[in-house]
């Protein structure tokens, strides 16, 4: 979902809108769909509402964020960020879309005016200073959720959502890889599974598979019913880019296959029982394992640091072990980090053994590492190079 900088309106412009009245079925109320871009905030796409009325077409966007606020970085990395409503010309929002060759799409609800003055009214509330800034989730609490929110029940009808569940039950995860795979974004995909929790492991209802993603939203607006009646036009074109599809013989290197054939690659160096191989391969085990003890003190900081709430209960700490650190540091002939290595490829085993059965869906890309330090493990402990360890 998008976080773009706000468009400034003019003073003038906001205050007037702000008096409007929608009080004429002149008034259309539209629910915006953006596609992904090649960025990765851009890449689940956007949501935003559209409101034309007497001479004015204004965009209402739930995904902004102020660069200039104080601690930006820190808030942002802590999960503290400020979001809010802001609202900008239609022709300046349709501009940018159009600079990043993403499409925009249209769905117009087809209400009588009382709903669209309510939906209007709730906006103009929600925009004012007090009530504008909320804590953004990126799961439960973002642009597509707070617009759905919006044009579903600000009009206090009972608006059903039917036939907006795909056929095989599906999680906030399974939705995120599906997005970043169509656009070949394995590795945007393993990085986000490194740093999201249980949380994203969560199945999804119809109201949460609607308030997810927005195209999920545009996908159940097309199914929404008042009084058994369809109250969104079909999905209208208003920019479409033809976006160049990857052949299907062509083979995509995802994180699973890179690091399985740099493993194949690693693997046989053993065998050729040179001093000079086994302090290369040392090196790269202490790298590694830097890495891995830094991964693991980055998410105990995201799981205890941070407001991310889609970090918390990260089971990716049982392989990334902070302890991992000491390895790259200290002496291997010290007696404890043997013993360290003797329960290496046992741990890592039964970590292979039940890695498809824990409650949170780990990458399939680490499975390698894991193997690899298994076996980096038990060559340390048992194999016969230990004089040539550093």
């Amino acid at each position: 979902m998008i976080a773009k900088l706000k468009i400034l309106m003019p003073a003038l412009m906001l205050l007037a809108f702000t008096n409007l009245r929608a009080d004429t079925c002149d008034t259309k109320v539209s629910l915006l769909t953006c596609s992904t871009g090649d960025e990765l905030y851009a890449g689940f796409g956007h949501t935003a509402i559209r409101v034309q009325t007497q001479g004015m077409d204004i965009v209402f966007n739930y995904g902004t964020f102020n660069f200039d606020e104080p601690d930006f970085y820190s808030n942002f990395v802590k999960g503290r960020l400020k979001y809010y409503l802001s609202a900008e010309n239609f022709s300046n929002f349709l501009l940018a879309y159009q600079y990043e060759r993403r499409n925009v799409y249209q769905q117009e609800l087809l209400i009588d005016c009382s709903a669209k003055q309510a939906i209007f009214n709730a906006l103009r509330l929600n925009i004012q200073e007090a009530n504008k800034y909320y804590a953004y989730d990126f799961l439960k609490d973002n642009c597509t959720s707070r617009s759905a929110e919006i044009l579903l029940n600000a009009s206090g009808r009972k608006i059903l959502l039917q036939d907006t569940l795909p056929p095989i039950p599906t999680t906030y995860r399974k939705q995120i890889h599906e997005t970043l795979h169509r656009d070949g974004k394995y590795w945007s995909a393993l990085g986000i599974d490194l740093l999201m929790g249980l949380p994203a492991d969560e199945k999804l209802n119809a109201a949460s598979y609607a308030r997810f993603l927005p195209f999920n939203l545009m996908e159940a607006m097309d199914h929404a019913y008042l009084d058994e009646r369809k109250i969104f036009t079909k999905p209208e074109v208003l920019i479409e880019y033809n976006r160049q599809e990857a052949s299907n013989t062509e083979v995509p290197f995802t994180p699973l296959l890179v690091f399985t054939l740099a493993l194949a690659l690693l693997s046989p160096l053993h065998l050729l029982q040179k001093p000079w191989i086994f302090k290369l391969l040392n090196a790269f085990d202490r790298l590694l394992f830097l890495l891995l003890g830094l991964m693991g003190v980055l998410l105990i900081f995201t799981i205890y640091g941070t407001d991310h709430k889609a970090f918390s209960y990260n089971f990716n700490l049982l392989w990334a072990l902070p302890t991992h650190l000491f390895l790259a540091f200290l002496s291997w002939k010290r007696k404890w980090i043997q013993i360290y290595f003797r329960a290496l490829p046992y741990y890592s085993l039964l970590l292979l053994i039940v890695w498809g059965f824990l409650p949170q869906e780990l990458n399939l890309g680490f499975l390698p590492i894991v193997a690899w330090i298994g076996f980096r493990g038990y060559f340390h402990y048992y194999g016969k190079e230990k004089a040539g360890l550093s």
